[in-house]
């Protein structure tokens, strides 16, 4: 068992660790908030502000869903496009956050506009609207978070170090806007009321941001993952008429039409196996065929349990909280399943490619559970 002083020295040295101080991040973090703030009130629970908004008379069940799923799948393509457009066309990070703050406010705007005083929804400004938020979800995702970790880069910290540090200040925010949602006046807001204190707050956290211009660290190259992809898919197109060179494929030899974009020298061997690894493990995607489908049931018919089982008028409360609990459990099972591989590999007791799919079959199975339990609830109450 830890004696006081030796926790004391623990705690001390992880705050050194994790904890760092400069003028830059505190900028950002606004924006982090505000960001944070508008998912946790708005695009995480949509279907129960669609609900309030719609009313019980107008409210269509099939629509919601498609909805919800349609504006998740949507901000989640458009990742690549901003991971592209921050590298190749050299935008940077700073502009595309810019721009998605920008978008943002924008569509909170055109919600505000789309709710009307009879409890309807103006489609042909919700819609709109809500593409423009699915828009600035995918640029502030990948942006904002790789912005906040560029600030870190001068201190000269290894890759890692400085990735926990970044991950620790995103952490602390988004708990911090967890604990205001669920507990501040926000969830008792009406849909037009909450737009319009959430286009307030996004506006003043986007002038803080802007403050902040020449305190920022601008990184001349992004790492992008999937550049190599298209630069090794290009090479070897391009080289399809050249011979191929002999090399060992024994389970993916269909992929060996890859090695011509280094024969060709357009780009090096290095690169070319990294896209073949990348590309080995589609096999491994089809996993969250499954996955992405109880996550869609999550946001969507799990909700609409939630609410029919809430006997409180202002249900968003506890679909706050439920939202909250859900992540709070995602967050401590990677972390601690991490924790405990990493320390299995230390003592060399496991092979950490083998954990991982292990990890990999016990979220599967959780999912499993999750629908059976979700089932059984909704046949007993």
């Amino acid at each position: 068992m830890m004696k006081p002083i030796q926790v004391l020295r623990w705690c001390r040295e992880k705050f050194q660790y994790y904890v760092v101080f400069t003028t830059s991040i505190f900028f950002i973090l606004a924006l982090v908030f505000s960001y944070k703030l508008v998912e946790k009130t708005f695009l995480d629970i949509l279907m129960t502000r669609l609900t309030d908004a719609w009313g019980e008379d107008n409210y269509d069940l099939r629509t919601v869903v498609i909805i919800v799923n349609l504006q998740e799948g949507t901000a989640a393509v458009l990742v690549l496009l901003f991971v592209y457009a921050a590298d190749v066309m050299h935008i940077g990070r700073f502009k595309t956050v810019v721009f998605s703050a920008t978008v943002c406010i924008i569509g909170l705007m055109l919600n505000k506009r789309a709710a009307r005083d009879d409890n309807t929804l103006n489609l042909r400004l919700f819609y709109p609207a809500l593409g423009l938020m699915a828009l600035a979800q995918a640029a502030q995702r990948v942006n904002l978070e790789g912005f906040l970790d560029d600030q870190l880069r001068p201190m000269g910290l290894d890759n890692e170090r400085r990735k926990r540090r970044s991950k620790f200040w995103w952490t602390v925010v988004s708990f911090a806007v967890a604990v205001f949602a669920g507990f501040g006046p926000l969830p008792r807001l009406h849909f037009e009321e909450l737009a319009l204190v959430l286009i307030s707050v996004m506006g003043v956290c986007f002038f803080v941001f802007l403050l902040g211009f020449k305190r920022y660290n601008f990184v001349p190259k992004i790492e992008n993952p999937f550049k190599d992809v298209g630069i090794v898919v290009h090479g070897a197109i391009s080289n399809r008429n050249v011979e191929c060179p002999q090399t060992q494929e024994p389970r993916f030899p269909c992929l060996r039409w890859l090695d011509k974009a280094a024969a060709g020298g357009n780009c090096s061997g290095e690169q070319v196996r990294g896209v073949k690894l990348l590309l080995k493990i589609i096999p491994l995607w089809c996993c969250f065929l499954t996955f992405s489908l109880v996550s869609a049931s999550g946001s969507t018919f799990f909700f609409n349990e939630a609410m029919d089982l809430t006997n409180d008028h202002n249900y968003i409360n506890a679909i706050l909280l439920f939202s909250n609990l859900s992540r709070l459990v995602q967050f401590a099972a990677s972390h601690a399943s991490s924790f405990v591989i990493r320390k299995l590999e230390e003592r060399k007791k496991c092979n950490r490619q083998k954990m991982e799919l292990v990890r990999i079959g016990a979220g599967m199975i959780c999912c499993l559970l999750c629908c059976v339990t979700a089932s059984e609830t909704a046949k007993r109450r």
